[in-house]
């Protein structure tokens, strides 16, 4: 739902399709430009040509007028390009485009999947410790109950009771503020997904913990791609400066009818009115001096290839870093989560063990205090530290460019 409402995703989306529409604009060039035209002029000065005298048996020269009061052309034109490698590689270009594009969409559908899972887990596990605080009430009631028993035979004081009352009510208040907290990332998760805000669901209460990484060979991260994509695209430009330099040949051709009349009557009829004219040829355009401005536009372009390369060495680093970096983590926090379970394990019986000791009176409730909320805390860090792992584990999936993959 996130990926087919998220706003970044519609935006990457769309440039996409421009790319795409200026790729099939720039082929069009290919195919005959052909087009209509009429052209209608009045000389009210026309214009005037000075030829020898000689020629009419006159001296001096003579002042000759060329042209009518009036010019109306009428016809078709068209060009059809038959070689220009520069606009060629111009086409590789766009099509380069429209892939960088593609790896544009994926990371900002990779960047949705990160954060909706991420605050997916952490809903869970918000929802897995408000049920770790409720087992501690149960307990911390049933507890009250002991002391008062106890409290009527003698054996505790009133001070007891309100001390275990007193515990409750701090618990209580921890329930309060985590569940706040659940309700907002919830409320956040429901806006991120396109959800109504006033819509009910319900999360699974599964938490994926993957002890073993996801398998990516053959696979590179998006970042990585999309970098390598932006090189070809950078030397694809350096190349098409460098080819525009070169020569270009057309083919043209106009057909159109022209009139040239002293008095506005070309539409009274008559054969004398228009004359019919056509020409086809050839254009060939050779560059030879612009300023050195096309010289200039290709190294500006072998430039900006240097930096692209500069920045997959820095890329390459970073890479080899954020793996190492939460290979490492995620080991710590797999290993951190085995401790924890096994110091449950430790914490319930000592709870049990405590439990009986002090109904027996052989310990003091302040020792059975200690032991609950030790092991309160121990299972609250276990579910945090499964959050950990998660979210560790999903850094791995974009680092190694499966999260899109694996999330499908």
């Amino acid at each position: 739902m996130a990926l087919q409402n998220n706003q970044a995703i519609k935006f990457a989306e769309l440039e996409k399709q421009k790319a795409v529409f200026q790729h099939k604009a720039s082929q069009s060039r290919l195919m005959p430009q052909v087009e209509a035209y009429s052209t209608f002029s009045h000389y009210y000065a026309i214009p005037k040509m000075v030829i020898p005298g000689e020629i009419f048996g006159q001296q001096g020269n003579i002042p000759v007028e060329f042209g009518t009061k009036y010019d109306w052309n009428s016809g078709f034109r068209f060009t059809q390009l038959i070689y220009n490698q520069s606009y060629f590689t111009n086409l590789q270009i766009v099509d380069e485009m429209i892939k960088i594009q593609d790896f544009n969409t994926q990371l900002k559908k990779e960047e949705v999947i990160f954060q909706i899972s991420q605050l997916y887990y952490l809903c869970q596990t918000i929802d897995w410790q408000i049920s770790v605080v409720d087992s501690t009430l149960k307990h911390m009631e049933k507890l009250i109950e002991i002391v008062k028993k106890l409290q009527i035979n003698g054996l505790a004081r009133q001070a007891d009771v309100e001390r275990v009352i007193i515990d409750v009510r701090k618990i209580e208040i921890q329930k309060q503020e985590l569940a706040s907290h659940y309700q907002q990332q919830l409320f956040l998760l429901k806006l991120l997904t396109g959800l109504d805000p006033d819509a009910t669901i319900l999360l699974s209460r599964s938490l994926p913990i993957g002890l073993e990484l996801a398998d990516s060979t053959g696979y590179k991260r998006t970042e990585w791609l999309m970098l390598e994509k932006q090189k070809e695209l950078a030397a694809l430009q350096v190349k098409a400066e460098k080819q525009s330099q070169l020569p270009s040949l057309a083919l043209f051709g106009q057909y159109y009818y022209q009139g040239m009349r002293d008095e506005f009557d070309f539409l009274d009829g008559g054969k004398d009115r228009f004359f019919k004219a056509g020409i086809v040829g050839l254009h060939l355009s050779v560059p030879i001096f612009d300023g050195f401005a096309k010289r200039n536009h290709a190294k500006q372009k072998e430039i900006e290839y240097k930096q692209l390369q500069t920045l997959s060495e820095q890329l390459k680093l970073l890479d080899l870093k954020e793996k190492n970096e939460a290979l490492v983590n995620f080991q710590t926090q797999l290993e951190e989560l085995g401790k924890l379970s096994e110091n449950i394990k430790s914490a319930q019986q000592i709870y049990q063990s405590n439990l009986l000791s002090y109904q027996q009176q052989v310990i003091s409730l302040t020792d059975l205090i200690i032991s609950e909320n030790q092991l309160a805390e121990i299972r609250m860090q276990y579910y945090g530290t499964i959050f950990k792992l998660l979210s560790v584990e999903l850094a791995l999936k974009k680092i190694n460019g499966i999260l899109l993959i694996n999330n499908n």
